[in-house]
């Protein structure tokens, strides 16, 4: 029986790093794209037909107007989510577009 998984991006993606970050197996949130996640499920979920569904950021737009600190996270988050969703796809896991990243001055974090 197939059975679908719905992963609430950017609070599972949160989590994740910081777990991985204070064990030492990643740096930092940028390196996300390498974990294995169909993976993970499959160890949860062993002998399941999995289809694996993340929901998370619409594309990222480049923000040159809001000066170039902004633009340089901007780029920098935008390379990332491309790199992210290459490899959920190379996983066969769907990338749903929900929600807006949203930029604010001061509080926009990498």
């Amino acid at each position: 029986m197939r059975k679908i998984v719905y992963i609430d991006g950017q609070n599972f993606l949160y989590k994740v790093s910081e777990i991985l970050v204070k064990h030492g197996l990643v740096n930092d949130k940028q390196e996300l794209n390498i974990i294995d996640i169909r993976s993970l499920f499959e160890k949860l979920f062993p002998n399941e037909e999995l289809e694996i569904r993340f929901f998370g950021v619409a594309k990222i737009k480049r923000r040159p107007d809001f000066g170039q600190e902004i633009l340089d996270k901007s780029i920098k988050f935008s390379d990332n989510l491309r790199r992210f969703r290459n490899s959920l796809s190379k996983q066969d896991i769907t990338y749903i577009e929900a929600g807006k990243f949203c930029v604010r001055s001061g509080l926009a974090k990498m």
